[in-house]
């Protein structure tokens, strides 16, 4: 939709303005780089297969965090640094909670993980959908006295009612000028 705006508009430009092959080529690929970085001066680092994508993510994840050593990858090294972009950026909106790790990924903010002050032995393998019962939540005792605000938390979570999968969802960032 935002490539079909600008290009009507530069049609409109072209009808009444000649320019020059040069010109035109370098107005394409501004919209181009504008489209898949955000920024007209930058072109798109990487696209792949969304299962190469899973493979690369099993290799650099050890339990939900990114290794800090070096691999052999074509891509790792470029997108290395944008991991912690990503990870603060992302949330997780509950469908049937199935998918979702109850420690390690932000269905409620940031991960639960972080809140413990010693999550060494840590059962990093529950899902969320372990706590939900008949629509509503069901914690074990030891672990509301682990994170003392989960009632909090978890009172501000929507349980939905259909059974939907799991979503991941991208946080815009609202810039004050």
């Amino acid at each position: 939709m935002v490539k079909s705006s600008i290009a009507s508009m530069l049609d409109h430009n072209f009808t009444i303005y000649s320019l020059h092959k040069y010109r035109i080529k370098e107005l394409e690929r501004s919209i181009k780089n504008f489209i898949w970085s955000g920024d007209i001066k930058k072109s798109k680092l990487v696209t792949m297969a969304w299962t190469k994508a899973l493979l690369l993510n099993a290799r650099v994840n050890r339990e939900g965090v990114p290794i800090n050593f070096h691999i052999v990858s074509s891509i790792w090294s470029i997108i290395k640094s944008e991991v912690d972009c990503v990870t603060t950026s992302t949330r997780i909106v509950l469908g049937n909670a199935c998918n979702t790790n109850f420690w390690l990924d932000p269905w409620c903010g940031s991960p639960l993980v972080n809140q413990i002050q010693d999550p060494d032995g840590l059962n990093t393998n529950i899902l969320v959908s372990n706590f939900l019962h008949n629509g509503s939540w069901n914690f074990l005792i030891h672990m509301i006295h682990k994170i003392r605000n989960l009632s909090l938390i978890s009172d501000q979570i929507t349980i939905p009612i259909d059974n939907m999968v799991d979503n991941k969802i991208w946080l815009t960032l609202v810039l004050e000028i």
